[in-house]
């Protein structure tokens, strides 16, 4: 810059030419490094410390997929006040547990179920809602109506009846674990299919004297 005539004589750092350089070189080049490499790019190219989207990168290259959330599936019990009468089971109704853990987990009915008269015990399938978070339910769980249906007595899950637990979405620890148990799966492979044989060819070539 001296050689072609550019003197920069006020090197204040309030200068308006340094302020230039901070704004336009040193504050894109400090996001560079702390933000983007360093806050995003390097935690991500390795398995074990990468999340989300980049972690789902990860396990598609070995032939993985993050398990999605899967709602409660099962069938509740509906006592009825009066056996010799028909009643009907809205759809819109949750049947909810006791708070657990801070907690509260809700089904409802997959569709509107009629109970007909001479039937003490309305059956209805049920689908989880909102709250999907995995739940060893055993009986009675499921006990406690979110608003009273006419002719219903009270409501509960039977242990008899075969049911689908719930999930959430596979979380970032879990699916790194996959992850490092396929890829050490694939590893060894390889390993006993093709690097042993080879191995022995080359010993029986007669120059295993070179070690």
């Amino acid at each position: 810059m001296v050689a072609a005539g550019s003197l920069i004589t006020n090197d204040s750092d309030v200068s308006p030419f340094w302020r230039l350089v901070r704004g336009v070189v040193i504050t894109p080049a400090l996001w560079l490094i702390r933000t983007l490499l360093a806050g995003h790019v390097l935690p991500n190219t390795f398995a074990a410390t990468a999340t989300d989207a980049y972690l789902d990168l990860k396990a598609w290259d070995v032939d993985l997929t993050r398990k999605a959330a899967q709602k409660t599936r099962g069938v509740i019990h509906f006592v009825k006040v009066n056996p010799g009468e028909a009643v009907t089971i809205p759809a819109d109704i949750w049947v909810t547990t006791e708070r657990i853990n801070g907690t509260i987990y809700r089904v409802k009915p997959l569709q509107a179920v009629v109970s007909p008269a001479g039937e003490a015990v309305g059956q209805g399938g049920l689908r989880g809602g909102v709250r999907r978070q995995r739940l060893e339910s055993g009986p009675g769980y499921y006990n406690l109506l979110s608003e009273p249906v006419t002719g219903i007595l009270s409501a509960r899950n039977d242990d008899k009846v075969d049911h689908h637990q719930g999930a959430d979405a596979e979380g970032n620890d879990a699916l790194g674990l996959r992850i490092q148990n396929q890829f050490s799966a694939v590893g060894r492979y390889p390993s006993t299919r093709f690097t042993a044989p080879c191995w022995r060819a080359w010993r029986g070539s007669g120059r295993s004297h070179l070690l």
